[in-house]
């Protein structure tokens, strides 16, 4: 069963994000694919380009650069309390909005939960 849940937004469109219902427990897919994509059953760092992650820029799939490092943060955009302000660098380098006052020491503990990997630096 496939439930599609609209959000309500500001000036910004975004798509539909489908929900799942009657999991079967266990290992979920996405956390499979966490770990597929940040490389660690691999034990292998992964390292995006800048086209990779600016690729993500929805509220389907949500990656934000923090001094070069990589994070989706698509299953937080529900809970984040600035609500469409996650969206402001969305695909991109999100650094300077991120130090702002706005975020306390627990938030820049709680964003290594969403860590994918690391942005390849220019060469």
């Amino acid at each position: 069963l496939v439930v599609v849940v609209y959000r309500q937004t500001s000036a910004r469109t975004h798509k539909p994000r489908a929900q799942v219902a009657g999991g079967t427990g266990g290992a979920s897919k996405s956390s499979e694919k966490r770990a597929d994509v940040a490389g660690s059953a691999s034990g292998k760092l992964r390292v995006w380009t800048k086209d990779e992650v600016g690729q993500h820029a929805t509220s389907e799939s949500l990656w934000l650069v923090i001094d070069g490092k990589v994070y989706d943060f698509t299953k937080y955009v529900d809970q984040h309390p600035g609500g469409e302000a996650i969206f402001n660098d969305a695909g991109a380098d999100a650094s300077r909005g991120f130090h702002g006052p706005q975020h306390g020491e627990n938030v820049k503990r709680m964003i290594n939960d969403y860590y994918i990997g690391e942005l390849q630096s220019a060469s």
